[in-house]
């Protein structure tokens, strides 16, 4: 089992205050979310777009380890595009909760600072068609995620960190989801931590 020392401890509070700091320096400017210029599209379906969280236990120890995949599907008929980057964390769009009994979140609270996309390179966005799936997988200790035995919820909140206008005009004007766009909520996994 991996112990993590307060220098490590420090350096993941230091991140993530990073990461909230630079998300609301970002949007320091953007008080009303930019309006759609003449040509970008909206997303039509975005009730059709689903975030979907996958683990490959639903019974482990403080000792062992999970595999998480974390994906955005699209169910609706149009094509829509997503920023290309992704990770776990505020600031890496996939934003993992852990939720005791009591509706109290446990962990982790980690973010990640993905950098701005270039503005004209269109191989930041991924797209989509109905059907399709984008997202990553990833290895944690299950010690890294509760404190302790018991029965808790896992859910992933999709929201990627970038906005509409970071990219050119012609990129702009596909169906990009967006931090314009509202909060997408994953399904809810139950996970008991057992001895």
């Amino acid at each position: 089992m991996n112990s993590i020392s307060a220098k490590a401890i420090l350096s993941i509070i230091a991140a993530a205050l990073g990461a909230i700091l630079w998300a609301q320096a970002r949007t320091a400017g953007h008080a009303a979310m930019p309006v759609l210029q003449e040509g970008e599209q909206k997303l039509k379906h975005i009730e059709d777009v689903h975030v979907l969280l996958v683990c490959d236990k639903t019974k482990a120890s403080l000792k062992q380890n999970l595999t998480l995949d974390a994906s955005v599907r699209n169910d609706g008929p149009d094509d829509i595009y997503l920023f290309q980057s992704m990770e776990w964390g505020y600031g890496g769009g996939m934003d993992l909760y852990v939720e005791d009994q009591s509706g109290r979140r446990v962990g982790p609270t980690h973010s990640s600072l993905e950098p701005p996309p270039t503005p004209d390179d269109p191989t930041v966005l991924v797209r989509l068609e109905q059907g399709c799936f984008y997202g990553f997988r990833g290895h944690m200790d299950v010690s890294y995620l509760v404190p302790r035995e018991g029965r808790y919820t896992m859910k992933v909140i999709y929201r990627t960190p970038f906005t509409r206008d970071l990219l050119n005009d012609r990129l702009r004007k596909l169906p990009i989801l967006t931090l314009e766009d509202p909060p997408l909520e994953s399904n809810k996994l139950v996970l008991e931590v057992v001895p």
